[in-house]
């Protein structure tokens, strides 16, 4: 088993260096997620801001890269490992501090609780 790397994109992803992922639709296994507003790309700190407005009007999440498991660029849509109901679990997505380490730490560490309860 490999070790969670919360802010980079998997190995067989379908991510390159000349990804533009926004305005791509996000599905979980039990069903869409939103759509990409914002990505950051540097390795070991790429995300996806991700819109829910199909959830909550103008609500967003931050989705570290490593919870993504594929990306259909045909199709503009980006598959991740996580439900619904462990997204909606994250920390609240905080627009102005949303590159702060600590809360990046704190969402890190969620989906890594997510990951190691999967495993048990």
């Amino acid at each position: 088993m490999s070790s969670f790397e919360p802010w980079s994109y998997r190995s067989g992803s379908g991510f390159s260096d000349r990804s533009r992922l926004d305005g791509y639709k996000v599905l979980a296994p039990d069903g869409e997620v939103g759509k990409v507003e914002d990505a950051s790309y540097p390795p070991g700190q790429a995300a996806l801001v991700v819109d829910t407005g199909l959830w909550t009007l103008g609500q967003h999440v931050l989705l570290p890269a490593g919870v993504v498991e594929y990306i259909n660029h045909h199709t503009k849509e980006i598959s991740v490992d996580v439900s619904e109901a462990e997204i909606r679990a994250a920390p609240q997505y905080e627009a102005d501090s949303h590159l702060d380490p600590g809360y990046r730490e704190r969402v890190a560490e969620h989906y890594a609780r997510v990951r190691a309860a999967r495993n048990r």
